[in-house]
């Protein structure tokens, strides 16, 4: 098994490509980087909250924390308390860059997907799910920071009575629900839009699959609480942290580097013509990925009338 060191630096250096090919592919779309929109700046913001979280769990795996056995608190010398302090600090920090990375992951996608549904009637639909997004993690936080563990600075008290402000089981299970429930909407917004559209079913079904990666996502952060909650004790918790946060960026980023890869290896547009030479799709300028082709293309033509036709540019 790899360390945490070299396992959290190794993901980080593939999400760090896979963010450099949305923004030049985002490039060659939009072409110019000074159109570049509102959910290419949060992924900015999400980038540097996830390294921060890779920083501060490298630093955490080195110090104990403030869950300790009752046993072992007469053991406890001023040098050994100081420390406890220390990584309980960290593992605030380490709670809320996760946190802010997994919700800014899911931000940037509900913005993404505003556009793909704009003048569609799976509007709303985006509209409710962003609304439960974002009230979730306030009220997740609200219950962080207000009610789990009070007073606030007795999350690194050493030592505590109360478990809220050392396990945070509390916590966990409130962020594991509003997590994979938001997860499980988010993912259901494209769906029904390929689905019903006209494309060839190859092509559908890639999609499809392109769209549903936030399933590797959910079963992360089933994986990663299973091991919060069992082995509390030891690190394999901090190696979940980041294989859940870091597929979260890989599936945030992903479908928005189509354009980079049609023009690496010349593929087809998704509303060219097929084999047969019937074209799918109307040919637009505009349309040069994906997310254009479902938002701006033959599925949107269906449904509104031609002045509300737009690219999800």
């Amino acid at each position: 098994m790899l360390s945490l060191a070299a396992e959290s630096w190794m993901l980080y250096g593939i999400a760090c490509v896979v963010l450099i090919c949305r923004y030049v592919s985002r490039w060659l779309q939009l072409g110019s980087v000074s159109r570049y929109q509102i959910e290419d700046y949060i992924m900015i913001s999400v980038f540097g909250f996830y390294t921060t979280l890779l920083v501060t769990m490298n630093i955490v795996v080195h110090y104990p924390t403030n869950l300790i056995q009752p046993k072992d608190v007469p053991n406890l010398t001023p040098e050994l308390v100081a420390a406890r302090i220390y990584g309980s600090k960290i593992v605030v920090i380490v709670e809320q860059t996760m946190i802010m990375t997994i919700w800014g992951c899911k931000l940037s996608l509900l913005y993404f997907y505003h556009k793909l549904t704009f003048g569609l009637v799976q509007e709303w639909a985006v509209k409710i799910v962003a609304a439960y997004t974002c009230i979730t993690w306030l009220l997740m936080e609200v219950l962080y920071f207000l009610v789990w563990c009070r007073p606030f600075t007795e999350y690194w008290a050493v030592p505590t009575d109360n478990i809220q402000c050392t396990a945070a089981t509390h916590h966990l299970l409130t962020n594991f629900i509003f997590n994979v429930s938001s997860d499980l909407f988010i993912m259901c917004i494209p769906l029904p839009l390929l689905i019903r559209s006209k494309l060839p079913f190859a092509k559908k079904l890639m999609l499809c699959l392109l769209f549903s990666l936030g399933i590797f996502v959910i079963l992360c952060a089933v994986l990663n609480k299973y091991n919060s909650f069992k082995h509390y004790n030891n690190a394999m918790w901090t190696y979940w942290y980041i294989r859940e946060t870091s597929t979260a960026v890989y599936t945030a980023n992903v479908p928005m580097c189509w354009a980079l890869v049609r023009r690496i290896f010349n593929l087809r547009a998704f509303n060219s013509p097929d084999r047969n030479g019937i074209a799918k799709l109307p040919e637009t300028p505009n349309i040069d990925d994906v997310p254009a082709t479902i938002g701006g293309g033959e599925f949107r033509k269906q449904t509104t009338t031609p002045q509300h036709i737009m690219s999800a540019e």
